[in-house]
């Protein structure tokens, strides 16, 4: 026997305690009858004082000790053998998308479920179950330990969707659960074939070969000078055979374009559309069905998650630039470059994203303004300098995104000037700063130690790429969101205000994110950063009852859409042992009926204490 509480037995204290009052009891005062004849021993009282006599066994002393000791074993939690070990069923579920593919009746989600189902009715009465789903972080499905009824509502909910992934970590999560002698169950729908799979793993596949037809890739452009957008898509067969499907774009119920193609065996067909601007979003299905469609999938498309996807039209985020460098400055170059990007427009100052100036004016404190200095840092020591034309090397801080495809090669640095101060260099030659980040200044800033005059940089190739890498810095710093159709399994950034502290983030509406009716609290902060979107479909960002954008995740993964190595298998653990989980005692009942009787014995105790009615005389002495 054990006791699930064994300092509950320290109540026994109770009955020496009882036995001490009961031989130290109080006493009453003498009093003087008529006849002795009429009182019996029961009534016997003993002489006042502390004297110990002889212990007297009554009925109240007897009851008392039963109630003192009954109350301990129940304190105490008497465990008695196994009773109160029962089977614990940890198992882990392969959330991958590829365990939703349907063909013929054959669906690996639903076999899951049965296979959970049969085991736990295999166990003995009172198993508990512990659910994990794998992902890149793996979660907890149900449990630790809940009960079949508790495990039975999560598997109806649940839904494989996810792209591929390890499942290494789900793995480790369900070992550190399981005893270090039981094994664990892992449902999939094929064996890994990695060497190092855990010993007290089991495996059991439930997958099989499936054509399926997927939508490979999709992309929506919008140029907002010729107001209309282009939607491009590409289509993979998964098969040994051509398809043949309708490609169809619909928008709220309204259908607006719909195209027949083929698509060959183990190939793929590309289609573009173009829409006008204000569509708002779109859904992209195969043979036309929705997201939310509970049809069977029709023959050759084994999986319904990727054969839809929903997009949100982009949005064109201006970047506002003000030149202020004179024409003797390269002004020129600088504008021809601008005039050609896209989403660029040309501004004044005061309401600018990005300042290009004289590298001698330096910027002011603005956080929401860049800036870009070009040429002599001071004209005074230009003058009197003579001319540095470099040739290089030059040493570029490749890891900076302002360097991205920027090489320098056969450039010629002209009117270089050293001993700048508070910089941080991106490109130098020697000790020379030639591109650098400004330091010690609120506001982001470069400077570009360079006379264009007397240099080859704007003839050559990184002369564009510079100032669109520039340009596009600034953009991702705008307030807003930056993108608007993401694949699941991407972060999801934005800037919610411009500069570093939001000057009403106490008083502001909190944010909310909004997913098939579901709504969630969003932390504020300078730079929001969304998680839990990992459901495809769209998503509403709102700051109060003010909406502040809506993007989409969608599915591609073209690894997981291949379903055609899918296959039943198994593999045993080495270690074959069942997990067992001590748990509280399901027989509540003992401990009501532990509580009733000591009721009743108190009750017990009450009534042989209780003064009987006795006919006496009494005299006066």
């Amino acid at each position: 026997m054990t006791f699930a509480n064994p300092w509950g037995l320290l109540a026994l204290l109770a009955v020496p305690a009882i036995l001490v009052i009961h031989l130290y009891q109080r006493r009453f005062p003498t009093l003087v009858v008529a006849g002795m004849h009429l009182w019996s021993v029961e009534t016997r009282q003993s002489q006042a004082g502390r004297r110990r006599e002889r212990l007297p066994v009554s009925t109240s002393l007897i009851l008392e000790c039963l109630a003192a000791v009954l109350l301990a074993a129940l304190l105490a939690g008497p465990r008695i053998g196994e009773a109160d070990r029962v089977p614990h069923l940890i198992i882990v579920l392969d959330d991958s998308a590829s365990m939703s593919a349907q063909s013929d009746g054959h669906d690996p989600r639903a076999a899951a479920v049965s296979e959970i189902t049969r085991r736990v009715e295999a166990a003995s009465r009172g198993a508990v179950v512990s659910l994990i789903t794998t992902g890149v972080r793996p979660s907890m499905l149900v449990g630790p330990a809940a009960s079949w009824d508790d495990a039975r509502a999560a598997l109806a909910r649940w839904s494989p969707q996810s792209p591929r992934h390890g499942f290494e970590s789900a793995w480790d999560l369900a070992l550190q659960l399981a005893t270090p002698e039981a094994s664990v169950l892992f449902l999939t729908d094929v064996v890994p074939e990695s060497k190092s799979l855990p010993e007290r793993l089991e495996i059991v596949s439930l997958g099989e070969r499936v054509e399926n037809l997927a939508i490979e890739a999709s992309r929506w452009t919008f140029d907002p000078q010729a107001g209309r957008g282009e939607l491009f898509v590409r289509v993979k067969n998964f098969s040994e055979r051509v398809q043949a499907t309708d490609l169809v774009g619909t928008r709220d119920q309204t259908e607006l374009f719909r195209k027949r193609i083929s698509v060959p065996a183990g190939g793929s067909e590309s289609s573009l559309f173009e829409l006008p601007g204000g569509v708002g979003q779109v859904t992209v299905s195969l043979g036309g069905r929705t997201s939310n469609n509970s049809e069977a999938n029709r023959p050759g498309d084994g999986l319904r998650l990727d054969s839809v996807v929903d997009l949100v039209e982009p949005k064109s985020r201006l970047v506002t630039v003000a030149v202020t460098l004179p024409e003797g400055m390269g002004a020129g170059r600088v504008k021809r470059v601008l005039e050609a990007l896209p989403a660029v427009q040309m501004g004044g100052v005061e309401a600018a994203h990005l300042v290009i100036g004289p590298a001698g004016e330096r910027p002011g404190e603005s956080e929401s303004r860049w800036w870009l200095g070009i040429g002599p840092v001071s004209l005074e020591a230009a003058r009197r300098e003579a001319a540095k034309d470099l040739l290089g090397p030059y040493l570029l801080e490749k890891g900076h995104p302002l360097l991205e495809g920027v090489v320098l090669g056969g450039v010629i640095w002209g009117g270089a000037q050293s001993g700048l101060a508070n910089v941080t260099p991106l490109v130098s030659s020697g000790e020379t700063p030639l591109l650098a980040r400004l330091t010690g200044t609120r506001t982001v800033g470069y400077l570009l130690n360079i006379d264009l005059a007397r240099s080859n940089l704007p003839e050559a190739p990184d002369w564009p790429i510079l100032l669109t890498n520039l340009i596009e810095l600034r953009r991702a710093e705008l307030p807003g969101l930056a993108r608007w159709n993401y694949r699941l399994g991407e972060t999801v950034r934005f800037r919610l205000y411009e500069g570093a502290i939001d000057p009403q983030a106490e008083g502001s509406a909190p944010l909310t994110l909004i997913h098939n009716g579901v709504t969630r609290a969003v932390p504020r902060g300078p730079t929001v950063e969304l998680t839990g979107t990992n459901d495809p479909g769209l998503y509403v960002l709102r700051e109060g009852e003010r909406e502040l954008g809506r993007f989409a995740m969608q599915f591609n993964d073209l690894e997981e859409s291949d379903l055609r190595n899918l296959k039943v298998g198994a593999k045993a653990a080495q270690v074959a042992g069942a997990s067992e989980l001590e748990v509280e005692s399901h027989y509540s009942w003992w401990l009501l009926a532990g509580i009733v009787v000591v009721l009743g014995l108190l009750l017990g105790d009450y009534r042989s204490l209780a003064p009987r009615g006795v006919g006496v005389g009494v005299g006066v002495k």
